[in-house]
């Protein structure tokens, strides 16, 4: 569990919480499953307030496009 954001004093309004598992598995190669709530994160510092989805919605405003279609080219 981590947050995926940057925490600044006086800045930060929220959480933008996520979550990693790795299952090891006799005979076979581990698998790996992760979670977040967004790439923008949430607006609570509950952690717990929003549902953790592996398939993310992809980011809001111009630079979110961009970006996903640098790394995705």
């Amino acid at each position: 569990m981590s947050e995926t954001g940057l925490i600044a004093d006086g800045y930060s309004t929220s959480a933008n919480p996520s979550i990693a598992l790795k299952f090891l598995r006799s005979g076979e190669e581990s698998a790996n499953q992760f979670g977040m709530v967004s790439f923008e994160g949430t607006d609570t510092w509950d952690w717990w307030a929003a549902p953790f989805m592996s398939h993310v919605p992809i980011f809001e405003g111009e630079c979110g496009p961009k970006t996903v279609g640098k790394y995705n080219a």
